[in-house]
Protein backbone atom coordinates (compact mmCIF):
# COMPACT_ATOMS: atom_id res chain seq x y z
CA UNK A 1 0.00 0.00 0.00
CA UNK A 2 1.21 3.47 -0.81
CA UNK A 3 3.51 2.25 -3.34
CA UNK A 4 5.42 6.05 -4.61
CA UNK A 5 5.05 7.23 -1.54
CA UNK A 6 8.94 7.68 -0.27
CA UNK A 7 9.48 8.85 -3.82
CA UNK A 8 7.32 11.99 -3.85
CA UNK A 9 9.57 15.36 -3.15
CA UNK A 10 8.03 15.49 -0.29
CA UNK A 11 10.10 18.87 1.52
CA UNK A 12 10.18 20.30 -1.94
CA UNK A 13 6.12 21.32 -1.95
CA UNK A 14 4.32 23.96 -0.69
CA UNK A 15 1.88 23.41 2.10
CA UNK A 16 -1.37 25.29 3.81
CA UNK A 17 0.73 25.14 7.10
CA UNK A 18 4.05 24.67 7.83
CA UNK A 19 4.97 21.72 5.69
CA UNK A 20 7.55 20.54 8.74
CA UNK A 21 5.11 16.81 9.40
CA UNK A 22 6.41 13.42 8.06
CA UNK A 23 3.98 13.06 5.59
CA UNK A 24 5.08 9.34 4.90
CA UNK A 25 4.82 8.51 8.28
CA UNK A 26 1.54 10.13 8.61
CA UNK A 27 0.17 8.25 6.15
CA UNK A 28 1.25 4.76 7.52
CA UNK A 29 -0.10 5.67 10.68
CA UNK A 30 -3.58 5.43 9.12
CA UNK A 31 -3.28 2.20 9.04
CA UNK A 32 -3.01 2.17 13.05
CA UNK A 33 -6.36 2.35 14.42
CA UNK A 34 -5.85 4.47 17.41
CA UNK A 35 -3.58 6.64 15.56
CA UNK A 36 -5.52 7.18 12.68
CA UNK A 37 -8.01 9.98 13.39
CA UNK A 38 -5.28 12.69 14.90
CA UNK A 39 -3.10 11.76 11.70
CA UNK A 40 -5.74 12.33 9.35
CA UNK A 41 -6.19 16.16 11.62
CA UNK A 42 -2.40 16.41 11.03
CA UNK A 43 -2.90 15.85 6.69
CA UNK A 44 -6.14 18.05 6.89
CA UNK A 45 -3.89 21.03 8.13
CA UNK A 46 -1.01 20.41 6.01
CA UNK A 47 -2.95 20.11 3.10
CA UNK A 48 -5.68 22.19 3.86
CA UNK A 49 -5.52 24.57 6.94
CA UNK A 50 -7.59 27.31 6.65
CA UNK A 51 -8.54 26.93 2.69
CA UNK A 52 -8.20 29.66 0.31
CA UNK A 53 -5.93 27.56 -2.03
CA UNK A 54 -4.27 24.01 -3.20
CA UNK A 55 -0.90 23.71 -2.41
CA UNK A 56 1.41 21.28 -4.20
CA UNK A 57 1.38 18.78 -1.78
CA UNK A 58 -2.15 18.76 -1.73
CA UNK A 59 -1.89 17.72 -5.42
CA UNK A 60 0.93 14.94 -5.01
CA UNK A 61 -1.08 13.99 -1.86
CA UNK A 62 -4.34 13.20 -3.81
CA UNK A 63 -4.36 9.79 -5.27
CA UNK A 64 -2.77 8.78 -1.37
CA UNK A 65 -5.86 9.97 0.07
CA UNK A 66 -7.88 8.21 -2.13
CA UNK A 67 -5.82 4.94 -1.70
CA UNK A 68 -6.34 5.18 2.10
CA UNK A 69 -10.32 5.84 1.52
CA UNK A 70 -10.34 3.19 -0.17
CA UNK A 71 -8.78 0.90 2.01
CA UNK A 72 -10.88 -1.26 5.01
CA UNK A 73 -7.97 -1.35 6.72
CA UNK A 74 -8.28 2.68 7.28
CA UNK A 75 -10.75 3.52 10.38
CA UNK A 76 -10.77 7.35 9.50
CA UNK A 77 -11.75 6.94 5.83
CA UNK A 78 -14.62 9.56 5.83
CA UNK A 79 -12.07 11.95 7.47
CA UNK A 80 -9.96 11.30 4.41
CA UNK A 81 -12.94 11.79 2.18
CA UNK A 82 -13.91 15.17 4.31
CA UNK A 83 -10.43 16.40 3.63
CA UNK A 84 -11.08 15.51 -0.36
CA UNK A 85 -14.13 17.51 -0.78
CA UNK A 86 -12.39 20.75 0.76
CA UNK A 87 -9.94 20.58 -1.44
CA UNK A 88 -12.08 19.79 -4.67
CA UNK A 89 -14.41 22.68 -3.54
CA UNK A 90 -11.54 25.11 -2.77
CA UNK A 91 -10.06 24.23 -6.27
CA UNK A 92 -13.77 25.37 -7.74
CA UNK A 93 -14.11 28.64 -5.86
CA UNK A 94 -10.51 30.32 -5.69
CA UNK A 95 -8.51 32.12 -8.40
CA UNK A 96 -7.00 29.78 -10.66
CA UNK A 97 -3.24 31.68 -9.78
CA UNK A 98 -4.03 29.83 -6.19
CA UNK A 99 -4.26 26.54 -7.93
CA UNK A 100 -1.11 24.38 -7.72
CA UNK A 101 -0.46 22.78 -11.12
CA UNK A 102 -1.50 19.34 -11.52
CA UNK A 103 -4.84 19.28 -9.83
CA UNK A 104 -7.12 19.61 -12.51
CA UNK A 105 -4.93 15.71 -13.60
CA UNK A 106 -5.34 14.63 -9.74
CA UNK A 107 -9.19 15.23 -9.57
CA UNK A 108 -9.83 14.13 -13.07
CA UNK A 109 -8.24 10.41 -11.72
CA UNK A 110 -10.22 10.51 -8.60
CA UNK A 111 -13.81 11.08 -9.29
CA UNK A 112 -13.71 6.97 -11.38
CA UNK A 113 -12.58 6.04 -7.80
CA UNK A 114 -14.99 8.20 -5.70
CA UNK A 115 -17.98 6.80 -8.25
CA UNK A 116 -16.45 3.46 -7.44
CA UNK A 117 -16.59 3.91 -3.46
CA UNK A 118 -21.05 4.62 -3.59
CA UNK A 119 -20.65 1.00 -4.10
CA UNK A 120 -19.09 0.63 -0.32
CA UNK A 121 -20.85 -1.35 2.18
CA UNK A 122 -20.79 0.82 4.88
CA UNK A 123 -23.73 3.73 4.40
CA UNK A 124 -21.43 6.54 6.05
CA UNK A 125 -18.69 6.21 3.29
CA UNK A 126 -21.22 6.10 0.69
CA UNK A 127 -23.05 9.49 1.29
CA UNK A 128 -19.18 10.88 2.17
CA UNK A 129 -18.37 9.51 -1.30
CA UNK A 130 -21.16 11.06 -2.62
CA UNK A 131 -20.60 14.28 -0.97
CA UNK A 132 -17.21 15.05 -2.75
CA UNK A 133 -19.20 14.06 -5.90
CA UNK A 134 -21.03 17.18 -5.81
CA UNK A 135 -17.84 19.14 -6.72
CA UNK A 136 -17.58 16.95 -9.96
CA UNK A 137 -18.83 19.66 -11.95
CA UNK A 138 -17.72 19.26 -14.90
CA UNK A 139 -18.51 15.53 -14.83
CA UNK A 140 -22.02 16.01 -13.85
CA UNK A 141 -24.11 13.43 -16.12
CA UNK A 142 -21.59 10.88 -15.28
CA UNK A 143 -21.93 11.52 -11.68
CA UNK A 144 -26.09 11.77 -11.82
CA UNK A 145 -26.43 8.53 -13.73
CA UNK A 146 -23.82 6.67 -10.96
CA UNK A 147 -26.21 7.87 -7.99
CA UNK A 148 -29.41 7.07 -9.69
CA UNK A 149 -28.45 3.96 -10.76
CA UNK A 150 -27.55 3.41 -7.44
CA UNK A 151 -30.73 4.97 -5.55
CA UNK A 152 -32.63 1.54 -4.87
CA UNK A 153 -29.42 0.04 -3.14
CA UNK A 154 -29.72 3.22 -0.83
CA UNK A 155 -31.15 3.85 3.04
CA UNK A 156 -33.53 6.85 3.81
CA UNK A 157 -30.64 9.02 4.68
CA UNK A 158 -28.04 7.91 1.55
CA UNK A 159 -31.20 8.86 -0.50
CA UNK A 160 -32.11 12.21 0.87
CA UNK A 161 -28.35 13.35 0.31
CA UNK A 162 -28.60 12.35 -3.02
CA UNK A 163 -31.37 13.98 -4.77
CA UNK A 164 -29.69 17.82 -3.09
CA UNK A 165 -26.08 16.16 -4.55
CA UNK A 166 -28.47 15.48 -7.54
CA UNK A 167 -29.65 18.62 -7.68
CA UNK A 168 -26.85 20.92 -7.22
CA UNK A 169 -25.10 19.09 -9.90
CA UNK A 170 -28.59 19.41 -12.08
CA UNK A 171 -27.65 22.90 -13.10
CA UNK A 172 -24.39 21.50 -14.84
CA UNK A 173 -26.06 18.58 -16.70
CA UNK A 174 -25.97 18.68 -20.39
CA UNK A 175 -29.43 19.01 -22.43
CA UNK A 176 -28.93 14.74 -23.03
CA UNK A 177 -29.39 14.32 -19.22
CA UNK A 178 -31.00 17.72 -17.31
CA UNK A 179 -34.59 17.17 -18.78
CA UNK A 180 -34.93 13.00 -17.01
CA UNK A 181 -33.33 14.01 -14.13
CA UNK A 182 -35.93 16.84 -13.74
CA UNK A 183 -38.18 14.66 -14.11
CA UNK A 184 -37.51 12.07 -11.73
CA UNK A 185 -36.95 15.02 -9.29
CA UNK A 186 -40.63 15.87 -9.81
CA UNK A 187 -41.84 12.60 -9.99
CA UNK A 188 -40.24 12.52 -6.05
CA UNK A 189 -42.10 15.19 -5.24
CA UNK A 190 -45.28 12.94 -4.61
CA UNK A 191 -42.99 10.30 -2.80
CA UNK A 192 -45.22 8.77 0.01
CA UNK A 193 -41.83 9.69 2.48
CA UNK A 194 -42.28 13.32 3.53
CA UNK A 195 -38.76 14.06 4.06
CA UNK A 196 -37.85 12.54 0.27
CA UNK A 197 -40.35 14.80 -0.61
CA UNK A 198 -38.79 17.97 0.78
CA UNK A 199 -35.46 17.31 -0.63
CA UNK A 200 -36.70 16.90 -3.69
CA UNK A 201 -38.95 20.31 -3.39
CA UNK A 202 -35.69 21.98 -2.48
CA UNK A 203 -32.88 20.18 -4.97
CA UNK A 204 -34.19 21.87 -8.87
CA UNK A 205 -33.26 25.38 -7.02
CA UNK A 206 -29.97 25.54 -8.70
CA UNK A 207 -31.46 24.01 -12.09
CA UNK A 208 -34.33 26.34 -12.19
CA UNK A 209 -33.48 29.44 -9.89
CA UNK A 210 -36.42 31.63 -10.59
CA UNK A 211 -38.88 28.63 -9.93
CA UNK A 212 -41.08 29.30 -6.73
CA UNK A 213 -41.70 26.16 -5.01
CA UNK A 214 -44.16 24.31 -3.75
CA UNK A 215 -44.38 25.51 0.62
CA UNK A 216 -46.35 22.08 1.52
CA UNK A 217 -43.97 19.87 1.38
CA UNK A 218 -41.60 22.09 2.71
CA UNK A 219 -43.90 22.72 5.69
CA UNK A 220 -45.22 19.52 6.27
CA UNK A 221 -41.20 18.00 6.51
CA UNK A 222 -39.99 20.94 8.92
CA UNK A 223 -43.17 20.25 11.42
CA UNK A 224 -42.60 16.73 11.28
CA UNK A 225 -39.79 13.98 12.27
CA UNK A 226 -36.53 15.18 11.10
CA UNK A 227 -34.69 11.81 12.35
CA UNK A 228 -33.79 10.95 8.97
CA UNK A 229 -31.50 14.01 8.78
CA UNK A 230 -29.18 12.81 11.40
CA UNK A 231 -27.18 10.87 9.25
CA UNK A 232 -26.48 13.22 6.62
CA UNK A 233 -23.05 13.63 5.21
CA UNK A 234 -24.80 16.82 3.05
CA UNK A 235 -26.31 18.57 6.00
CA UNK A 236 -26.44 17.42 9.59
CA UNK A 237 -27.99 19.20 13.09
CA UNK A 238 -30.18 19.73 15.63
CA UNK A 239 -33.65 20.19 14.26
CA UNK A 240 -33.69 23.77 14.83
CA UNK A 241 -30.19 24.45 12.30
CA UNK A 242 -32.33 22.46 9.49
CA UNK A 243 -35.43 24.74 9.80
CA UNK A 244 -32.98 27.44 9.67
CA UNK A 245 -30.74 25.67 6.47
CA UNK A 246 -34.24 25.05 4.70
CA UNK A 247 -35.62 28.43 5.10
CA UNK A 248 -32.48 29.98 4.46
CA UNK A 249 -32.28 28.00 1.68
CA UNK A 250 -35.30 29.93 -0.21
CA UNK A 251 -33.36 32.84 -0.67
CA UNK A 252 -34.86 35.51 -3.07
CA UNK A 253 -37.76 34.28 -2.17
CA UNK A 254 -39.30 35.99 0.93
CA UNK A 255 -42.83 35.65 0.36
CA UNK A 256 -42.19 31.84 0.72
CA UNK A 257 -39.01 32.18 3.88
CA UNK A 258 -42.48 34.67 5.76
CA UNK A 259 -44.56 32.09 5.72
CA UNK A 260 -42.59 29.30 6.58
CA UNK A 261 -40.69 31.43 9.35
CA UNK A 262 -44.82 32.17 11.01
CA UNK A 263 -45.78 28.41 10.48
CA UNK A 264 -42.83 27.02 12.33
CA UNK A 265 -42.92 30.10 15.05
CA UNK A 266 -46.08 28.40 15.76
CA UNK A 267 -44.63 24.75 16.64
CA UNK A 268 -45.00 23.64 20.04
CA UNK A 269 -41.15 22.31 19.83
CA UNK A 270 -38.94 24.85 20.72
CA UNK A 271 -36.40 23.85 18.76
CA UNK A 272 -38.31 24.48 15.67
CA UNK A 273 -39.05 27.89 16.98
CA UNK A 274 -35.47 28.55 17.34
CA UNK A 275 -34.57 27.80 13.90
CA UNK A 276 -38.00 30.05 12.93
CA UNK A 277 -37.01 33.17 14.71
CA UNK A 278 -33.24 32.72 13.20
CA UNK A 279 -34.42 32.26 9.85
CA UNK A 280 -36.68 35.10 10.66
CA UNK A 281 -33.53 37.64 11.44
CA UNK A 282 -31.97 36.66 8.47
CA UNK A 283 -35.45 37.73 6.26
CA UNK A 284 -35.73 40.94 7.56
CA UNK A 285 -31.97 41.72 7.26
CA UNK A 286 -32.64 41.60 3.31
CA UNK A 287 -36.44 42.63 2.99
CA UNK A 288 -38.81 45.10 4.37
CA UNK A 289 -41.38 43.06 2.81
CA UNK A 290 -42.13 40.41 5.30
CA UNK A 291 -44.47 42.98 7.49
CA UNK A 292 -46.54 40.12 9.22
CA UNK A 293 -43.45 38.65 10.89
CA UNK A 294 -43.50 41.67 13.14
CA UNK A 295 -46.42 40.82 15.19
CA UNK A 296 -45.58 37.61 15.20
CA UNK A 297 -42.42 39.13 17.00
CA UNK A 298 -44.50 40.42 19.64
CA UNK A 299 -46.62 37.07 20.54
CA UNK A 300 -43.10 35.51 20.76
CA UNK A 301 -41.62 38.13 22.51
CA UNK A 302 -43.66 36.14 25.95
CA UNK A 303 -41.90 32.87 24.51
CA UNK A 304 -41.69 30.27 27.21
CA UNK A 305 -38.28 29.27 25.24
CA UNK A 306 -35.24 32.16 26.34
CA UNK A 307 -33.77 31.87 23.20
CA UNK A 308 -36.81 32.16 21.04
CA UNK A 309 -38.09 35.54 23.45
CA UNK A 310 -34.48 37.26 23.10
CA UNK A 311 -34.10 37.05 19.79
CA UNK A 312 -37.78 37.93 19.48
CA UNK A 313 -36.89 41.25 21.53
CA UNK A 314 -33.47 41.66 19.28
CA UNK A 315 -34.66 41.58 16.43
CA UNK A 316 -37.96 44.14 17.44
CA UNK A 317 -35.35 46.42 18.93
CA UNK A 318 -33.58 46.29 15.61
CA UNK A 319 -36.47 47.76 14.32
CA UNK A 320 -37.34 50.33 16.75
CA UNK A 321 -37.88 53.32 16.11
CA UNK A 322 -38.34 56.97 18.59
CA UNK A 323 -41.98 56.43 19.41
CA UNK A 324 -42.40 53.21 18.30
CA UNK A 325 -45.37 50.60 19.57
CA UNK A 326 -43.34 48.84 21.55
CA UNK A 327 -41.54 50.57 24.17
CA UNK A 328 -44.39 48.65 26.91
CA UNK A 329 -43.04 45.78 25.39
CA UNK A 330 -39.59 46.45 25.88
CA UNK A 331 -40.32 47.72 29.29
CA UNK A 332 -42.39 44.35 30.28
CA UNK A 333 -38.48 42.67 30.15
CA UNK A 334 -36.71 45.25 32.40
CA UNK A 335 -36.36 42.30 35.29
CA UNK A 336 -36.30 39.30 32.94
CA UNK A 337 -32.87 37.76 33.77
CA UNK A 338 -32.97 34.68 31.49
CA UNK A 339 -29.78 34.17 29.32
CA UNK A 340 -30.07 31.49 26.57
CA UNK A 341 -26.07 30.12 25.72
CA UNK A 342 -23.96 32.55 23.84
CA UNK A 343 -26.54 35.51 24.15
CA UNK A 344 -27.06 38.38 25.99
CA UNK A 345 -29.49 38.39 29.11
CA UNK A 346 -32.96 39.44 28.20
CA UNK A 347 -33.21 42.25 30.22
CA UNK A 348 -30.09 43.82 28.05
CA UNK A 349 -32.10 43.19 25.10
CA UNK A 350 -34.66 44.75 26.54
CA UNK A 351 -32.59 47.89 27.47
CA UNK A 352 -31.41 48.35 23.62
CA UNK A 353 -34.94 48.58 22.63
CA UNK A 354 -36.01 51.17 24.93
CA UNK A 355 -33.01 53.50 24.11
CA UNK A 356 -33.66 52.81 20.50
CA UNK A 357 -37.57 54.04 20.95
CA UNK A 358 -36.42 56.57 22.90
CA UNK A 359 -38.18 55.75 25.82
CA UNK A 360 -36.33 57.15 29.30
CA UNK A 361 -37.25 53.84 31.23
CA UNK A 362 -33.88 53.13 29.44
CA UNK A 363 -32.11 55.36 31.86
CA UNK A 364 -31.61 53.28 34.88
CA UNK A 365 -30.32 50.42 32.89
CA UNK A 366 -28.80 52.37 30.46
CA UNK A 367 -26.45 54.04 33.61
CA UNK A 368 -26.19 50.52 35.35
CA UNK A 369 -24.63 49.43 32.38
CA UNK A 370 -22.22 52.18 31.45
CA UNK A 371 -20.61 53.04 35.25
CA UNK A 372 -19.95 49.10 35.60
CA UNK A 373 -22.63 47.83 38.00
CA UNK A 374 -23.78 45.74 35.48
CA UNK A 375 -21.83 43.73 32.00
CA UNK A 376 -21.83 46.44 29.05
CA UNK A 377 -24.18 45.40 26.03
CA UNK A 378 -24.28 42.46 24.66
CA UNK A 379 -27.30 42.23 22.16
CA UNK A 380 -25.44 41.52 18.82
CA UNK A 381 -24.45 37.90 18.09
Amino acid sequence: MFDGLDQVPWRELTYALSGEADLPLLFRTLLEAEAAAEAADELLNEFYHQGGSICSAAVEALPFLMEAAESTRVTCRGDLLEIVGRLAWTAREVAPFRVAGGWAEAWEAAVPRLIALLDDEDPHLRRASASVLEQAVTHADVVVSALRDRWHAQDRSTRLDQILIIGSLAGSLTAVTLPETLIWLRDLTSAPDEQLRFAATLAPRKAMPGRAPSIEPIMTALSGDLSAWSGSEHFYGPSAWTVRWAIDGLSGDVDAQEQLCLALLAHPEAERRQGAIHAAGNVLSVSRRPRRLLPALRDHAADPDVETRTFSLHLLAAHARPGGQDADLFADHLNDEAQAPRSPLVADVAVWGLAWSGDDRCLPGLAERIDGRRSLLAAHW
